[in-house]
Parts: structure tokens; C-alpha cells; sequence
């Protein structure tokens, strides 16, 4: 009888939501700009069942005799909404809502069956009732390695993907309209913490408008920009350095006047992938917050079967000239 399951037991639990921000709906207020309001929220409760767990075999802190580390078991695919600042004065607040995709996974000693991923679970889903950052990411993974007794585990990684938007204005009516980048803020201890922007823009083909008399063919162009940084980088920050390098930047919403400005501003700014890549290499070098960075540049061809690539990764101090490389190759001091 010593092995016998004990039953549930329910007891009940009385949340008071005399304190939850009528603004945001969530307590503690994360807008930081409307108060709680006693007299609108007077009253209100909730009762909800919570069941005490017996005691049950914790089969994941059982030994494992093969002694091998894993360094990455956890979750992938965790959808959840969260909040993140946003410098657009769209936003309410300074922040915007969205949803966010985690993967979340901590190390596994040798001498151990395997994590709990609850509990991983448990630890984002506190941290996300709050705005998310690159810094709150990092809370959590100090906490997953704090959590001695139900993870014991000394590194972590997080990345969380999500899609955010920003506004843009068309050059000729000036409507203001939302498109959408994707966005990952990366957190480890197995490298720099890192954010992630993939930023659409439009590029027009140099080769087309030399041969067809100014005409030529336009495609939608993906750039994406993923740096680690010495000080706080806005999404908006990456966003501005792909417009800039692009042919043009795109729109929701466009009049036929727009598009007529749109199309020949495009034509007047002919950009290859390789020009692309390369103009923002200079805006990311001019940028004295970021250490490291990877630049990927790819092209949706419009005439072709295939998409145009370029990629480029650079660490601030660690750059050579052709010639320096070159010379560095034949065994030459490139120190001066």
C-alpha cells in the first residue's frame, strides 16, 4: 500500500481583481500609463478550482548511466502572446501586441534522464504577462539555471520568433499603412545574445534597365539582418538599414499615384543582391552598438525559375581589405 496513488484533491482559490489594469488587463500593469481602477473593478473575483498533486515518481531526475550531455532538450513551437516595445506612435503605450513562437532548451547532464519541460514551459509563460526583450529573455535563462531543483541545468537558450510590423508612408499621399517583418530576439549561453530582422523590400534589375532602354523587371527582396550588439538596437534600426540599401521600400496600401512614384523611384535606384548586401555592410559598420553581424540578402526573381542569394558575416575589429587578405594568406604581417 506504500505505492498507492493518493486521489486528487480540490481546493479553492479566490483571485481578486480589484488591482488588474483597465488599460491592459493585466496586473502587474505593463503599459505603464493608465492605473488600476478600484471603483470600475470593485468587486469583481474569480473562483477557480486548483487540485493538489500527490506525490508522484519524477522520472526525468532519475540517473542515466551512459554519462553523455545533451546540450540542447526543451520545447520548440510554444505559441504564445506577448508584448514588445515598439518606437511607432501607432502603438498604445510604446508597445505592440503580438504572437510569439519559443524555443526554449536548457542542458541535460550526463548523469541525468532528462529535463522537465514544464517547468521550462512554466518559467516563459510568467516572464511573457510582461513586455518581452532581449533583456527579459535573459531573466528567464538566468531563472531556467537558478531552478536547481527541477532543471539543473548550467546553460539555456532561448529564441523567440514573432511577427511585428511597422508603418510606412507613401511618397505622394502620405497614407500611413502597416507591413509586416519578422523578428527574433536570440538569447544563449553559447554565444552573444542576438536580434534578428527580416525586412521585405522591392529591388529592379540593373541588367534589364541597361538593355531594355530604362525598362526592366522588379521583384520583391527579402533582407535580413541578424547582429549582436553593446547597447539597445530598435527593430525599427535594422528595418531603416534594409530600406535604405534597397531599391525602394514597400507598402499595404498604395494610390495609383503611389504606385507611379513607387515603380519609378525603383527604376531611378537599380539594386543586384550584391549591391544590396554591400550598402548595408556600410550602414551596419557606421553603427558603433554592434559587434558582430550576418547580412542575407535573397531576391523573389520575377523572370527567373530561381531567387538571386548574397550573404555576408563580419565582427567588428576582425575585417580585411582584399589586399590584406591576400597577403595574410601568403604568411605577410597585415598588422599595419
Amino acid at each position: 500500500m506504500s505505492d498507492e496513488i493518493k486521489p486528487l484533491k480540490k481546493r479553492k482559490l479566490k483571485e481578486d481583481l480589484t488591482k488588474v489594469c483597465i488599460n491592459c488587463a493585466r496586473d502587474p500593469c505593463i503599459c505603464d500609463t493608465l492605473k488600476p481602477s478600484d471603483e470600475l473593478m470593485k468587486g469583481r473575483s474569480v473562483t477557480i478550482d486548483i487540485i493538489d498533486d500527490p506525490v508522484l515518481p519524477d522520472t526525468q531526475a532519475q540517473h542515466d548511466g551512459r554519462g553523455i550531455t545533451i546540450q540542447k532538450v526543451g520545447v520548440t513551437n510554444l505559441r504564445l502572446p506577448i508584448i514588445v516595445k515598439t518606437q511607432f506612435e501607432h502603438a498604445r503605450s510604446g508597445v505592440q501586441q503580438t504572437i510569439g513562437t519559443f524555443k526554449a532548451t536548457v542542458e541535460v547532464p550526463g548523469n541525468q534522464k532528462g529535463t522537465h519541460m514544464s517547468q521550462i514551459i512554466s518559467h516563459i509563460y510568467d516572464r511573457t504577462k510582461r513586455v518581452v526583450s532581449i533583456d527579459a529573455l535573459r531573466e528567464i535563462t538566468n531563472d531556467l539555471k537558478k531552478d536547481v531543483e527541477e532543471l539543473n541545468a548550467s546553460k539555456a537558450h532561448i529564441e523567440l520568433d514573432f511577427t511585428y510590423f511597422i508603418w510606412n508612408t507613401t511618397p505622394f499621399t502620405k497614407i500611413k499603412s502597416p507591413v509586416p517583418v519578422e523578428v527574433a530576439f536570440i538569447v544563449s549561453d553559447y554565444h552573444a545574445d542576438r536580434l534578428r530582422v527580416k525586412t521585405p523590400v522591392m529591388t529592379c534589375c540593373p541588367c534589364s534597365v541597361n538593355m531594355c532602354e530604362g525598362k526592366a523587371h522588379n521583384q520583391r527582396c527579402y533582407v535580413t539582418i541578424e547582429v549582436e550588439a553593446n547597447d539597445w538596437v530598435w527593430i525599427e534600426d535594422l528595418v531603416k538599414y534594409s530600406e535604405e540599401a534597397a531599391s525602394v521600400k514597400i507598402h499595404t496600401v498604395l494610390r495609383r499615384s503611389d504606385e507611379r512614384e513607387v515603380v519609378l523611384k525603383a527604376h531611378r535606384n537599380p539594386k543586384f543582391v550584391e549591391d544590396v548586401i554591400r550598402d548595408v555592410k556600410e550602414l551596419l559598420d557606421r553603427d558603433k552598438r554592434i559587434d558582430w553581424y550576418k547580412i542575407e540578402v535573397e531576391s523573389m526573381e520575377s523572370i527567373h525559375a530561381h531567387n538571386a542569394y548574397a550573404e555576408l558575416e563580419c565582427e567588428r575589429g576582425t575585417e580585411f581589405h582584399d589586399e590584406d587578405i591576400y597577403r595574410k594568406l601568403k604568411g605577410d604581417d597585415v598588422s599595419d
